[in-house]
């Protein structure tokens, strides 16, 4: 069961019989009260962690939000292309490639490059 801020502060303990030892009204308040305020910041940080996590989050979901996406994913794949022609360059004849394996084939995708 999933408990909320409103139920902790809604809970009242029962007064212990007469004649017994009972738990300090006031302090029992208190962790209430502190239980929760922490459950409340939880709940925002939760609400606010998917709010981040959506996709539509970085650029929304307008034509423009989506140009700026298509451009920016344009801007990786040119900055890919350059990272993989350098590492050729710098690879001795004989060992292009990824390191560790042979020839000029992607490890995962197996494509020439």
């Amino acid at each position: 069961m999933m408990l909320t801020p409103a139920e902790v502060q809604a809970l009242r303990f029962a007064r212990a019989p007469f004649g017994k030892r009972g738990y300090d009204e006031d302090e029992v308040d208190q962790f209430l009260d502190v239980v929760a305020q922490t459950l409340i910041a939880l709940q925002d940080e939760i609400a606010m962690l998917r709010l981040a996590a959506s996709p539509d989050a970085a650029y929304g979901t307008s034509p423009a939000a989506e140009s700026q996406m298509l451009a920016e994913l344009d801007r990786i794949k040119q900055r890919l292309t350059r990272l993989e022609a350098a590492h050729l360059k710098s690879c001795p004849p004989g060992r292009r490639g990824w390191p560790g394996r042979g020839g000029n084939r992607h490890p995962r995708y197996g494509q020439d490059f």
